[in-house]
């Protein structure tokens, strides 16, 4: 017993200092916001691409240029990671709201007569209206980080974070888009009230382009870590 009490602290203790790793994402054909966010542009929309968070979600804003609602299909939207699609549509939700009163609306036209409430909603048809001269906002699964998980970041080459020296210190690797561990491209797919039986698509290409690795948590490595092009895991 005295041994197990013993050998429990130190488990923890090793459990905590496990790094973490920011990962940076690159897009070539892309530009970037003042936020870091890619953006993708054309006559018909802008999207932009936000990575930004733990084991990197991402966060898709799209649009309208259009005088005529676009319809973005999930069904047949997908990202595909070193040659693997995976799909992006996810048939329910979770969700969580406050009341105001007695009634509560979580999404349109569904409301909820309670304080507080949480639970899953399934989704319709997986196809998103977007009208003319409006947006939709989006977190989709973009389970990154499992195709790093093997990846290893073994290097003796040191750096400050964001090259910032008030900043923390720590292991850090660069790649080029042939070194990279990681590429991946989303595909979507979309059609215009015109032309509803005329399915078009979009797609953008990314890379990881770096990763630093410390022990040091978001909180202790600055606002670097709040960019719309990196990400982290641990």
């Amino acid at each position: 017993m005295k041994k197990l009490l013993l050998i429990a602290p130190i488990m923890l203790f090793f459990a905590s200092c496990k790094p973490y790793q920011y990962f940076t994402v690159a897009a070539p054909e892309l530009q970037q916001d003042s936020l870091k966010q890619y953006v993708f542009e054309n006559d018909t929309m802008k999207v932009l691409y936000n990575f930004t968070g733990y084991q990197g979600p991402l966060k898709v804003t799209v649009i309208n240029k259009l005088k005529e609602p676009i319809f973005l299909d999930w069904n047949r939207s997908a990202m595909i990671m070193n040659g693997e699609s995976v799909a992006l549509y996810q048939p329910s939700f979770q969700f969580s709201g406050r009341s105001v009163g007695s009634s509560v609306e979580v999404i349109k036209d569904v409301s909820l007569n309670s304080s507080r409430m949480s639970g899953t909603l399934s989704g319709q048809e997986g196809v998103d209206m977007i009208p003319p001269g409006s947006s939709r906002q989006r977190s989709v699964l973009a389970p990154l980080h499992r195709s790093l998980l093997d990846a290893g970041f073994n290097t003796e080459n040191k750096k400050y974070f964001d090259d910032d020296k008030t900043s923390i210190r720590g292991r850090f690797l660069d790649y080029s888009e042939s070194s990279t561990p990681l590429i991946f491209k989303t595909y979507f797919s979309f059609r215009l009230e015109s032309t509803p039986d005329l399915v078009r698509h979009f797609e953008s290409r990314f890379f990881i382009k770096d990763v630093f690795v410390t022990i040091a948590g978001p909180d202790q490595v600055g606002q670097g870590v709040n960019r719309g092009d990196r990400f982290y895991t641990k």
